[in-house]
C-alpha cells in the first residue's frame, strides 16, 4: 500500500523521549500509532473488511483518548511526524472506500424507511450526529437564526453531514430558548409550532472541478452558511488558498464553518491555523470548538468580512 520509502521510514522510526511519566505515556502512544501504521502499509488495499475496520477502530480510539497536554505535545514532537503525511493519506483513502461501500448499501434499501434504518447502522453515524449538533450549537452562538441555505464543500460519496443537518434543521429550528424547548416536544404537544422554511443544502465533492463549481454556486445561490470539510486541502497553504477562493464568492456577513482537528486527532485529519494574516484578512473568527470524547473534528466558525476595493481586487487575482 505505502511507497517503499515511506514504509522504511515507519520501520526506522525510533522513539527517544525522556524517562518521566508523561514521556513514557507518550512513547506508548507513539509506538501504538507506528504499529498500526505498519499494519495498514501491509494491507493489499484499504477497502472495508474485518482487519481494516479493526485497525481504524483502534487508531481512532487511540487518537480520541483524553490525555494531558504534556503527553499530547510529547507524542506530536516525536519522530511520528515523519509518517504523518502518509498516515493521513491512508486515513483519507480508507474513509473514501468506507463511504462508497455504505452509500451503495444504503441505496439498496427497498424504500425510504429501510434506507434510514441502514443509514443508522453506519459505523460512525453517532459521531456525525454529535458533530452536527456541535456545529449547529457553535453557529447559534454567532447567529441565533437557524441556517436555511447551506453549501457543503467536500461532501464525498456519502453526505452524512448534510443528512444530519437536514434532519436536525427541519425538526428543530428554534429562535428563542422557549422555542428551543418546545421544538423537542412531539407536534401534538406543541400545536402552535409555526411552519418553517425548507432547508436547502448543496453537496459538492472535493475535487478541483467541484471546488470551482462551489465558488460559482455560492455566488449564484447566495448560501449564507458554507461548510468546508476536514479533507478539503491537505496542508495549511492549500486550505488557506481554498478558504480565500470560497470566501471571495460568499456574501459579506455569511458564515464559513471549517472542520479541523486538534491534539492527536491531527494524526487523522489536517489541523488548521485560523489566525494567519491571510485568513484574518477575509474572516472574522467567531468561535473555535475542540471536542473531547468520540467526536474527531474541531469546528471553526468565521464571518465573511466586509470587502474593501483592495480586497476585491486581491480576490479577483486569486480566482484567476
Amino acid at each position: 500500500m505505502c511507497s517503499e520509502a515511506t514504509d522504511t521510514d515507519a520501520k526506522s522510526v525510533s522513539v527517544t523521549l525522556a524517562d518521566d511519566t508523561s514521556s513514557l505515556e507518550a512513547q506508548s502512544h507513539v509506538e501504538q500509532v507506528l504499529s498500526l501504521y505498519r499494519s495498514l502499509c501491509k494491507q493489499p488495499d484499504l477497502r472495508p473488511c474485518t482487519s481494516i475496520n479493526a485497525i481504524f477502530n483502534e487508531l481512532v480510539g487511540l487518537c480520541t483518548q483524553t490525555m494531558s497536554k504534556n503527553v499530547t505535545e510529547a507524542a506530536k514532537k516525536a519522530k511520528i511526524k515523519e509518517i504523518l503525511p502518509g498516515l493521513r493519506a491512508l486515513c483519507a483513502e480508507a474513509e473514501c472506500y468506507l463511504e462508497f461501500q455504505w452509500a451503495d448499501i444504503i441505496s439498496k434499501g427497498a424504500n425510504t424507511q429501510e434506507a434510514h434504518k441502514l443509514l443508522a447502522t453506519f459505523p460512525y453515524y453517532s459521531n456525525y450526529i454529535d458533530l452536527t449538533r456541535l456545529e449547529l450549537a457553535a453557529l447559534q452562538t454567532v447567529d441565533p437564526t437557524p441556517p436555511r441555505q447551506i453549501a457543503f464543500v467536500g461532501s464525498g460519496p456519502l453526505p452524512l453531514t448534510s443528512l444530519c443537518l437536514l434532519s436536525s434543521l427541519n425538526e428543530n429550528s428554534p429562535k428563542t430558548l422557549i422555542q428551543s424547548l418546545l421544538s423537542y416536544l412531539p407536534s401534538w404537544l406543541n400545536p402552535t409550532a409555526p411552519e418553517r422554511p425548507e432547508v436547502s443544502i448543496l453537496n459538492i465533492d472535493n475535487n478541483a472541478s467541484a471546488l470551482r463549481q462551489s465558488e460559482w454556486l455560492c455566488m449564484k445561490l447566495g448560501k449564507m452558511v458554507v461548510y468546508l470539510a476536514a479533507l478539503v486541502g491537505a496542508s495549511q497553504p492549500e486550505k488557506e488558498t481554498l478558504v480565500q477562493k470560497v470566501v471571495g464568492q460568499m456574501k459579506e456577513g455569511a458564515l464559513l464553518v471549517i472542520r479541523t482537528s486538534w491534539g492527536l486527532r491531527s494524526l487523522l485529519y489536517p489541523d488548521f491555523d485560523c489566525t494567519t494574516e491571510g485568513i484574518l484578512s477575509v474572516l472574522d473568527i467567531c468561535v473555535v470548538v475542540h471536542p473531547y470524547g468520540h467526536v474527531v473534528n474541531s469546528v471553526i466558525v468565521g464571518r465573511v468580512k466586509a470587502r474593501t476595493r483592495a480586497m476585491t481586487l486581491a480576490e479577483s487575482a486569486i480566482s484567476v
